[in-house]
C-alpha cells in the first residue's frame, strides 16, 4: 500500500485523580494564561482573548438537514480566521455528538475543548507541524491530541510506503527528533509547574528562591524564542533543543505532551486552589485515517482482501508483519457497509477509505467533515476507557475517601450499561461491545472491585482498632473515678505502714498529701492498664502469624 492522503490524530490519554469543580472557570483560566487561544464548552459557551482581555460568547448550532448544520459564532470571534476556524470545528464535532449519541450518555458528563498554538518538530531537514488540542471532562479524564501535518518540500513526493508511514507518522511518538518548538507560554507554564514549591510556605521562605529560579528560566526561554506566523496569528515559539536542561529528555512528542499536561495541572491547581494530579502518566492511542492511496479499491471488501497484511501492520504498529495469524491482529471490521473499513486495536483506531467513500466525501463535503464525525466516536471510546482506568487507580489509593470511590464506581457501572446502547445506531453499539473486549474494561472493573473489597477490610480493621482505643480510654476513665476509693482503702494504709515520704507534714489524708497520693495511684493504674493492653495486642498478633 502506497499512501497518498492521510490524517492522524495522535492522542495521549490521562486523567486527574479528583473531579473538576467548575469547567467554566478552568476554561477562562486556560485562555487568560494564554495556554489555549480558544476554549469551547459542551454547553456552547466559548472563550478567547482579544487585546489582552478574555472575551466570552455562545456558539449557536442549528440543524438544517440530516447531519447538516448552521453554525453561528460570536461576531467578535469572526475577526480572526484562525480562531473562527477552530470554533467551527469544535461546533461541528459537538453537533456530531448530538446526532450520534443518546441523550442519557451525553448528560452523564460535560467537557471543554481547548486549542493550543502549533508546535514544531524537525528531523533530517523535514518539519512536522503539530496542532495540539485538549479535551477535559468534568470527572477529570483528559485527552491531549495532536493533528499531524508534514511540511513537504518541492522535491519530495507526497507518498508513503506502508513501513515509512508506520515508523515516521503512526509511531511518531517514538521518533527522536533534532529540534522541538513549543509556544512560549507553554514553556513558561511548564517551568512554573516544575519549579514552584509543593509545600505550603507559611513563612514565605521559598518565595524568593522560586522567584529567582523562574526569572532564570524565563531568561533562557526568551533567549531561545522566535516569532512565528500562522494564518492571521503571530506568536512566540520557544525551541527547547537550545536549552541544555532538556538534554536528559528524549526529544520526541512525549516532551510536548508532558509540557501540556503539566501546564493544565498547574492551571487547575491555581484556579481551584487544590492540588489535583495526573502522575504525568498517559496512554498513546492514535486515530489514523487513510483517505487515499495508489490503486484505490472500489469497496472496503476489496481493501481488506488486497491489503490485509498492510492493515495488520498499522494496527500492530509494527513493520515486521510476519504474523502467524492475521485474524488475531485484524479482529473485526466494525463497518457494516462497503464504503470504508473501521478497525480498533489495543494501540490505535484505523479508518481506510474506499473509492465509494472518497467519491461521497468529495461530492457532499470536500473538507474533513467525515473525519470530525468519526473522531468524536473514537474520543468516546477513549473517554470510556480512561473512566475505567481512573476508577481502578482511585480504588487503590488509601488517601482517597472511601465514599467518593464508591460513587465513581457506580458512575462507571452506569457508563458500562450505557455502552450497550451509547448511540442511536446498531453498528456503533456493536463497536462499543467489541471495544469492551479489546480494551478489557471488564478487567479494570474487576480490579476496582477487588481493591474496594480490600479497602473495606482495611476500614473495618481500623474501626476495630478505634474501638480498642475507645475501650482503653473508658477503662482509664473508670479507673481514675475509682482511684479515690483505692487511695483511701489501699494507698494511704500502705504509705502509713512504711512511713514513706510526703510533700507536706501533717495529716496524711488531707490537703496536698492526698492530692499527691491520688496522682501516684492514678499514674500506676494507667501504666498497669496500658501494659495489659500492649501484652494482649502482641499476643493476638502472634496468634495471627502462627
Amino acid at each position: 500500500m502506497i499512501i497518498k492522503e492521510w490524517d492522524i490524530w495522535n492522542s495521549n490519554l490521562t486523567y486527574f485523580i479528583y473531579e473538576i469543580k467548575n469547567l467554566e472557570n478552568i476554561a477562562e483560566s486556560l485562555v487568560d494564561n494564554e495556554l489555549c487561544t480558544l476554549v469551547c464548552h459542551s454547553n456552547g459557551n466559548v472563550w478567547w482573548k482579544d487585546e489582552n482581555r478574555v472575551e466570552s460568547g455562545i456558539i449557536k448550532t442549528e440543524k438544517k438537514e440530516y447531519r447538516k448544520s448552521d453554525i453561528n459564532i460570536p461576531k467578535k470571534l469572526k475577526k480572526s480566521e484562525y480562531l473562527s476556524n477552530n470554533a467551527n470545528i469544535a461546533a461541528l464535532m459537538r453537533f456530531d455528538e448530538l446526532i450520534i449519541f443518546k441523550k442519557e450518555y451525553l448528560d452523564s458528563f460535560s467537557y471543554i475543548r481547548g486549542y493550543i498554538n502549533s508546535c514544531y518538530m524537525e528531523k533530517d531537514g523535514k518539519t512536522i507541524v503539530l496542532y495540539p488540542q485538549i479535551k477535559l471532562y468534568n470527572n477529570g479524564v483528559m485527552e491531549v491530541s495532536f493533528r499531524i501535518e508534514l511540511l513537504k518540500s518541492e522535491n519530495e513526493p507526497p507518498k508513503y510506503e506502508i513501513d515509512d508511514f508506520i515508523e515516521k507518522l503512526v509511531n511518531i511518538v517514538e521518533q527522536k527528533v533534532d529540534r522541538i518548538g513549543v509556544p512560549q507560554k507553554l514553556a513558561i507554564l511548564e517551568a512554573k509547574f516544575r519549579l514552584e514549591p509543593t509545600i505550603k510556605d507559611k513563612w514565605k521562605i521559598w518565595d524568593f528562591r522560586f522567584k529567582n529560579s523562574i526569572d532564570e528560566e524565563n531568561q533562557l526561554i526568551f533567549k531561545n524564542t522566535e516569532k512565528v506566523e500562522e494564518r492571521d496569528l503571530i506568536y512566540p515559539m520557544t525551541y527547547l533543543d537550545d536549552i541544555s536542561k532538556y538534554d536528559f529528555y528524549i526529544k520526541n512528542l512525549d516532551i510536548i505532551t508532558r509540557f501540556i499536561i503539566s501546564s493544565v495541572e498547574y492551571i487547575i491547581k491555581k484556579t481551584e486552589n487544590k492540588h489535583n494530579y495526573t502522575n504525568l502518566k498517559w496512554i498513546n492511542r492514535p486515530s489514523v485515517y487513510i483517505t487515499d492511496f495508489e490503486d484505490l479499491t472500489n469497496s472496503s471488501i476489496e481493501t481488506i482482501e488486497k491489503y490485509k497484511v498492510d492493515i495488520a501492520k498499522i494496527l500492530a504498529r509494527n513493520t515486521y508483519g510476519n504474523f502467524k495469524d492475521l485474524n488475531i491482529i485484524l479482529g473485526d471490521d466494525l463497518r457494516f457497509y462497503k464504503d470504508y473499513n473501521f478497525f480498533v486495536s489495543y494501540g490505535l483506531s484505523l479508518v481506510v477509505y474506499s473509492k465509494i467513500k472518497q467519491d461521497e466525501v468529495m461530492k457532499d463535503n470536500p473538507t474533513n467533515r467525515f473525519i470530525f464525525e468519526k473522531q468524536v466516536q473514537i474520543e468516546s471510546i477513549n473517554y470510556l476507557y480512561m473512566c475505567h482506568k481512573r476508577i481502578a487507580e482511585k480504588s487503590s489509593l488509601l488517601s482517597i475517601p472511601y465514599e467518593p470511590v464508591l460513587e465513581g464506581m457506580l458512575n462507571v457501572l452506569k457508563l458500562d450499561s450505557m455502552t450497550k446502547g451509547v448511540t442511536k445506531f446498531l453498528e456503533l453499539n456493536n463497536t462499543y461491545s467489541f471495544v469492551d473486549k479489546i480494551l478489557k474494561w471488564d478487567e479494570e472493573r474487576k480490579y476496582a472491585n477487588e481493591m474496594l473489597d480490600i479497602r473495606a477490610k482495611i476500614t473495618n480493621e481500623r474501626k476495630n482498632e478505634d474501638f480498642k482505643v475507645l475501650g482503653l480510654m473508658v477503662t482509664v476513665i473508670f479507673g481514675l473515678i475509682g482511684a479515690s476509693t483505692f487511695v483511701s482503702n489501699v494507698t494511704i494504709p500502705i504509705w502509713k505502714h512504711f512511713n514513706l515520704w510526703l510533700p507536706a507534714t501533717g495529716e496524711i489524708s488531707t490537703g496536698i498529701n492526698q492530692v499527691f497520693l491520688f496522682v501516684i495511684t492514678a499514674v500506676l493504674i494507667i501504666i498497669l492498664i496500658f501494659s495489659l493492653f500492649l501484652v494482649i495486642k502482641r499476643f493476638r498478633k502472634e496468634i495471627k502469624i502462627t
